[in-house]
């Protein structure tokens, strides 16, 4: 007996094989939820239908062949494909293997092999998708202790620069009491702080959601940016599939643009589509970054522009498969590409 019945598609162009193959699928009590000659086809049903496994034959006529399909549907949706083949053939068989299929069937399939060929290939998945969230929360607690160590050590700095001049007597543009004041500011920061760490570690099990870019920005606007500061959102209704920290990347940025951009008055933020990669581009009109520092300024150890912030943004977006690079013209401003991979972003309706 089948223990968890699955949602499967079939892509097949032999009409009468897909007809064989879904009598033996409806025998061991899966659901069929469709079947499709081509891998253009397949791309469509899989997206509207989410299935939880795709029986995919190699040799598909048209634009896609299956391994391209395969290849593809992975990429895009996560499901994993079983290939179907009516030759068993070495250079093939190579060929496939390169797309990572959860199995491979020579036609004809037995019912019996075909079913046990299914229940194989959902546990490996589920069990790759299980390890792939570990190694997810464990990165994203790693971010979340960077983040900690950055906020508190930043923060004591300041604390020691207001001790030494209590100490020197150099107190100028207020009294001591009210220097006093902040340093205990900066103080329950830290605690609070060190609370939220805490916290975190115990529930911070929340998975990757989507996200408006729009929201994301007018939530990250900069508190200290000088007057009549512009945010221009030029990305549409677009939406990202992100862990829940993709805020602070935006929080980063903005501060970045507004410490050390000088001049800037103005970021823009705009999106494009590059070979179904999505780029969204954070951009300001200050002094930019020069040459030099491009290669130094996501290094966890960089004294440069941004400090380990900027390092902190990299992290954060390599939770949710993202990269980060600096693109911008020295004395022109600078400009923050995120490349967003496939099935991480929309176009909200």
């Amino acid at each position: 007996m089948i223990r968890t019945p699955a949602d499967i598609l079939i892509v097949e162009d032999e009409v009468v094989i897909a007809m064989e193959i879904e009598a033996s699928l409806q025998e061991f009590n899966y659901h069929v939820i469709g079947s499709v000659p081509s891998g253009e086809e397949a791309l469509l049903l899989v997206a509207e239908k989410k299935p939880d496994l795709v029986l995919m034959d190699i040799g598909l006529r048209g634009d896609m062949d299956g391994i391209a399909t395969a290849d593809k549907l992975y990429r895009l949706f996560r499901v994993p494909v079983i290939f179907l083949t009516g030759r068993l053939d070495s250079g093939i068989l190579e060929k496939a293997l390169e797309s990572q299929p959860f199995g491979y069937l020579v036609k004809p399939v037995g019912t019996g092999e075909l079913s046990a060929a299914i229940e194989i290939a959902l546990y490996k998945h589920r069990a790759f998708i299980a390890e792939e969230e570990v190694r997810h929360e464990l990165s994203k607690l790693q971010v979340m202790d960077h983040i900690t160590q950055y906020e508190i050590y930043n923060k004591t700095m300041v604390i020691q620069g207001y001790i030494d001049l209590l100490r020197k007597g150099n107190v100028t543009g207020g009294s001591p009491e009210q220097y006093f004041e902040k340093i205990t500011e900066l103080i329950r920061h830290i605690q609070r702080r060190i609370l939220f760490e805490g916290e975190f570690s115990k529930i911070g099990q929340k998975k990757a959601e989507w996200q408006e870019i729009r929201t994301l920005v007018n939530n990250a606007r900069f508190p200290r940016a000088p007057p009549g500061f512009v945010y221009e959102i030029k990305t549409g209704p677009l939406e990202v599939h992100a862990d829940p920290l993709m805020s602070r990347v935006f929080m980063q940025l903005f501060e970045n643009s507004v410490t050390h951009g000088k001049h800037a008055d103005q970021i823009s933020i705009s999106f494009s589509i590059e070979d179904e990669t999505g780029i969204l581009t954070i951009a300001d009109n200050g002094c930019g970054i020069s040459a030099p520092e491009k290669s130094k300024i996501f290094s966890q150890d960089t004294g440069q522009i941004g400090g380990k912030g900027l390092f902190l943004v990299k992290e954060i977006l390599a939770i949710s498969n993202m990269t980060i690079q600096e693109t911008g013209v020295a004395g022109e401003g600078s400009r923050f590409e995120i490349r967003i991979p496939p099935g991480r972003y929309r176009l909200k309706p």
